[in-house]
């Protein structure tokens, strides 16, 4: 196909050449002769040069297309290899899941139905919480530090600060403690010790690789769900429970600090990508919640980012510290977000965050 277009290119310059030559040899000049040989030499060079241009043309097309399929096929390869080891450790770990987690959460099937339970987190609008009357408490991380709230389980599961912040706390809790084990973590990175465990007289149980692909109803045969926060194994257990509404108090799913004293250590990074799969964690939730728990009411109290994408309580005392004129507009207000709705959310977020940390303004780090 190449030497047939390469011919008709030539074909007439070629005829045209010729001619000339015919006349030049018939002339004997010489010089005319020289002339033509320097023309036929240049028309060559001009015309393999447009082959030649023609080519790295087609070349950078065939670029184009193959360069965004390479990276899609190596994206694919990364998806496809984690999701194997994922499988891998899961299987691994398949009997002892079953055993720990059946040990851990047999009885408490619909043990809490008909009644409100309550999940604590330690974001700073729990200052303005007060606890509600008969309500079932579960408390997560440094919520044991307060001492307004009389829980009835304590969940933690991240011990890999050998300083551990919140360590003398953990050891006067009272009420039922479970301490997590990570399905796929290896040994000794996160999990609490047996001294510990021993002292507190407390349950292990596992919970999912964060971030959860699956949220498994039966929390006695799979890993309880996670999304970068033990919130999620707590509130996947209280749905286990079956309660007729389920409360979420301290959950600010922000970077704002704590109830009590000091803000998040994440890097500016850790706050971007944790942020992000947490919102995502909270609206997959809900989708689970309405399919296996339909019954089951969902509120948050005081909410802060997940405002609009549960029914929402504000306290009194907690209105009257907003501005309800600049308040930023509910990212769950829309309940069709998309993951880019989500982190452009978390991006504004992050930044005001980093801004805050930045002019070293603490004190708006507890109060919210």
């Amino acid at each position: 196909m190449l030497k047939k277009i390469v011919k008709k290119i030539l074909r007439n310059p070629y005829h045209a050449g010729q001619n000339r030559l015919n006349e030049i040899l018939q002339n004997n000049n010489k010089e005319f002769f020289e002339q033509y040989k320097k023309y036929q030499q240049e028309s060559m060079a001009d015309l393999l040069c447009q082959v030649n241009e023609k080519f790295r043309l087609a070349d950078e097309k065939i670029d184009q297309v193959i360069e965004p399929l390479n990276a899609k096929t190596d994206r694919l390869n990364e998806q496809l290899n984690a999701k194997t080891d994922r499988l891998t450790e899961q299987i691994k770990l398949q009997q002892a899941i079953v055993a720990v987690n059946t040990a851990a959460f047999e009885e408490y099937k619909n043990k809490h139905n008909g009644q409100a339970v309550v999940i604590v987190g330690a974001g700073p609008s729990l200052n303005y919480y007060k606890p509600l009357d008969k309500a079932i408490h579960i408390g997560v991380n440094r919520v044991c530090k307060s001492d307004s709230i009389n829980l009835d389980y304590y969940f933690t599961q991240d011990f890999r600060n050998p300083n551990h912040p919140f360590m003398d706390d953990i050891l006067k809790i009272k009420c039922k403690v479970f301490l997590g084990i990570c399905a796929g973590v290896p040994p000794l990175s996160m999990d609490a010790s047996e001294s510990l465990s021993a002292h507190l007289g407390a349950t292990r149980y596992y919970f999912d690789k964060s971030p959860s692909e699956y949220i498994c109803p039966d929390i006695r045969f799979y890993p309880l769900m996670d999304f970068y926060t033990v919130v999620f194994p707590a509130i996947h257990f209280a749905l286990y429970t079956n309660p007729k509404s389920l409360y979420l108090v301290g959950c600010d799913t922000s970077y704002f600090g704590y109830f009590s004293t000091g803000r998040h250590s994440e890097t500016i990074p850790e706050m971007r990508y944790h942020l992000f799969h947490r919102m995502i964690g909270y609206k997959k939730l809900k989708e689970f919640a309405q399919h296996y728990y339909p019954d089951t009411e969902i509120f948050s109290i005081n909410p802060v980012n997940l405002r609009g994408l549960f029914k929402d309580i504000y306290t009194d005392d907690y209105i009257k510290t907003l501005d309800t004129e600049n308040i930023r507009k509910p990212l769950f207000e829309n309940q069709n977000i998309t993951e880019e709705t989500i982190r452009l959310f978390v991006d504004e977020h992050v930044a005001e965050v980093q801004a805050l940390r930045e002019s070293s303004a603490t004190s708006v780090f507890l109060s919210n």
